[in-house]
């Protein structure tokens, strides 16, 4: 019978040691995370990358060029044209000119995905429920301060380097 690796758990290292266990254990994390999280925005039509780009444009006003939010995405600007185009075909976003500058074109939210703001949001809050349902509220606190912490000190976007198969 096969297994759903989504909901087949492995147990989590007893010790975090030297070992590199640490980062292993974030990964980990965001997998599960992520496999969450694409389970409660499937139904709203939505994938985390589109809500990653959705959730931005809602919080910064409402419309954003490509750059702002790639930039603050955190990806690179031919990830983000590629995922503009797929949102922009499934009726996401859309793009108008900006006047003063042809090159450039101002993104917002459809109307639809508007409507579905209350809804996104309650997504996003059911998936940090069960992902921290088993620390209290300090430790869920501290949890937070780290990682922010650890976000500012790794949040400048690095070119990857090219591979010995380049």
């Amino acid at each position: 019978m096969a297994t759903d690796t989504r909901t087949a758990r492995r147990p989590a290292a007893s010790v975090v040691d030297s070992d590199g266990l640490t980062t292993e254990l974030i990964s980990q994390l965001a997998r599960r995370t992520a496999f969450e999280f694409s389970d409660q925005l499937a139904p709203l039509g939505l994938t985390p990358a589109q809500f990653a780009v959705i959730d931005f444009l809602f919080t910064s006003g409402g419309s954003a060029t490509q750059a702002e939010i790639a930039r603050s995405v955190g990806v690179e600007q031919p990830t983000m044209a590629a995922t503009l185009r797929r949102m922009e075909r499934d009726n996401l976003i859309v793009r108008v000119a900006d006047p003063s500058d042809g090159r450039q074109s101002f993104v917002s939210p459809t109307p639809a995905v508007k409507r579905k703001r209350t809804k996104l949001t309650a997504a996003h809050h059911r998936v940090e429920l069960t992902m921290l349902s088993s620390l209290d509220e300090s430790e869920k606190r501290e949890l937070r301060r780290l990682l922010v912490k650890m976000q500012s000190v790794n949040s400048v976007v690095r070119p990857r380097q090219p591979t010995r198969n380049s």
